[in-house]
């Protein structure tokens, strides 16, 4: 972090998180569960290589 003087900077505060009850807690629990498939993980991979090769570009 740049410091202008030698004084402290404060942390920005977070949002508050919401609280999950009843249906709604009950199906983030469910898709908790599921697990990506494998075509799923290479997507993924791929746009994880796509965006890095992007930013090497960009230096």
């Amino acid at each position: 972090m740049k410091r202008e003087k030698e004084g402290r900077i404060m942390a920005t505060q977070m949002a508050a998180t919401p609280t999950l009850e009843g249906r709604d807690a009950q199906r983030l629990l469910e898709s908790l569960k599921n697990k990506p498939s494998d075509r799923s993980r290479q997507n993924a991979k791929q746009l994880i290589s796509y965006f890095k090769e992007f930013e090497n570009k960009r230096k």
